[in-house]
């Protein structure tokens, strides 16, 4: 007899808009910047925890980091230490963005919307319950375009234009999920440990910074993943300016492997300067106009998706 695969979806609980609760937490101490806001790679870790709980529920199997083809999710506001939180999950309908899976992160305490994520689903989701397009137009994307990226070929020389081999590491067992793939919060934390090397070249250094009360932080995230590969003993980042407008900035790391140049995913980060007290966002310095000049950066982001 065919597994009923609505009836497995309803022992998670639901809300009244029929969207399903796929993640409980809270934020700790340890794991929040120096600026007390949570760090990105855990927002990609709870968002992917939600992925998996609400693909087990609809199928009954759990793919793991296939979940999701490509994942983009945005910041609304940001999270310090003890804040609980909670995702409910369900499947778009209607518009251009039918079918993608939306979670929506809210505070435990009051619900306050804090950050959501859109999905591309690597699984069946017939038996997941829907969510008009209108409910959820909070969550559509706003900095960065939905849709994929395509790898870029670096093999004929990684100095081209402003990118860089930024880093190279081996992957440890705790990066992967339980068929071998590199969870997303692993490749995130990756290009978050290089993000500051970008703001150099463009001037956006620590002692700017400082002397200025500002502090840079990512707002948007898209992850697009070019293959399940589970032989990732090592990878390599290489990374890029790609974009600067007058008060954004936009980073792409690719993620391959070392050996061949085959890559396994491409990431894009949407960055914003703000000030430290008000935590209102400042225009950028004139000086990263000249440094966009020289490394030849785009203007903007122009949903370029390449």
């Amino acid at each position: 007899m065919p597994r009923d695969t609505r009836r497995s979806a309803k022992f998670l609980p639901a809300r009244s808009d029929g969207s399903l609760v796929t993640y409980r937490g809270s934020v700790k101490r340890w794991e929040c910047d120096a600026d007390n806001n949570w760090n990105m790679d855990l927002y990609a870790r709870a968002f992917q925890i939600a992925s998996e709980t609400l693909a087990m529920a609809a199928t009954g199997l759990n793919p793991g980091v296939a979940t999701a083809a490509l994942r983009l999710f945005r910041v609304h506001h940001e999270l310090s230490c003890s804040t609980p939180t909670t995702v409910r999950s369900a499947r778009i309908v209607g518009g251009g963005h039918d079918g993608l899976v939306v979670h929506v992160m809210e505070t435990g305490s009051n619900g306050h919307i804090v950050a959501t994520a859109l999905d591309v689903p690597g699984y069946n989701t017939e038996a997941v319950s829907g969510l008009s397009v209108d409910d959820i137009a909070f969550a559509l994307p706003h900095g960065i375009a939905s849709g994929p990226h395509h790898p870029q070929d670096f093999r004929s020389g990684y100095m081209r234009g402003n990118a860089f081999i930024s880093q190279f590491g081996v992957v440890c067992p705790e990066e992967l999920d339980h068929i071998g793939g590199v969870f997303p919060s692993a490749v995130i934390s990756r290009c978050s440990a290089v993000f500051c090397h970008l703001l150099d070249r463009i001037g956006l250094t620590r002692d700017w910074k400082l002397s200025t009360k500002s502090y840079a932080a990512v707002v948007e995230v898209k992850m697009t993943r070019h293959r399940n590969s589970h032989d990732n003993a090592s990878l390599r980042l290489i990374s890029w300016m790609h974009a600067v407008t007058e008060g954004s900035f936009t980073i792409r790391h690719q993620i391959e492997h070392p050996h061949t140049g085959s890559a396994v995913a491409t990431v894009e980060q949407l960055g914003v300067i703000a000030h430290i007290e008000t935590r209102r966002l400042i225009q950028l310095p004139r000086f990263v106009y000249a440094a966009k000049e020289a490394l030849g950066i785009l203007s903007s982001n122009s949903f370029d998706s390449r």
